[in-house]
């Protein structure tokens, strides 16, 4: 029997913060709740099949929910248990923010400036994904 692939173009149409530090991942929300007054809690781990053997990997994820602006931001480790989410990125980034850029509310710019504040951050910086994302479906979820 045949098999058929269904291959499909996904567009992430959040914003996306890397971040690099020596913290582990709940250090990192800390810092971010301290720093910006956001309340992220621990979510339910980000798995998927990575690489040609589809070895399963965990990733910690970590949510705060903005339901005046029905928006969701997330922390994502880029380090799994068997591998890295964004593998172009597995030497630069150790952890990805993912918002909806919301215009006077939320936006990138005025995240950037209260992360840049951390000092335990050493990069913070925005990433383009529709151009250099080559793993972008691993951040829709």
């Amino acid at each position: 029997m045949a098999k058929k692939l269904l291959q499909a173009e996904l567009e992430l149409e959040q914003s996306v913060l890397g971040i690099s530090t020596v913290l582990k991942p709940w250090q990192v929300a800390w810092h971010i709740n301290q720093a910006l007054g956001f309340a992220l809690e621990r979510d339910e781990d980000l798995s998927l099949l990575l690489g040609r053997a589809k070895n399963l990997s965990y990733f910690q994820k970590f949510k705060f929910e903005l339901p005046e602006l029905e928006s969701v931001l997330y922390l994502v480790a880029n380090t799994g248990s068997a591998g890295k989410l964004v593998p172009e990125y597995g030497n630069t980034f150790d952890y990805f923010i993912l918002f909806d850029d919301i215009d006077g509310l939320l936006n990138e710019r005025q995240l950037l400036k209260g992360l840049k504040t951390i000092r335990d951050f050493t990069v913070v910086v925005p990433i383009k994904a529709d151009e250099k994302l080559r793993s972008k479906q691993h951040l829709v979820f």
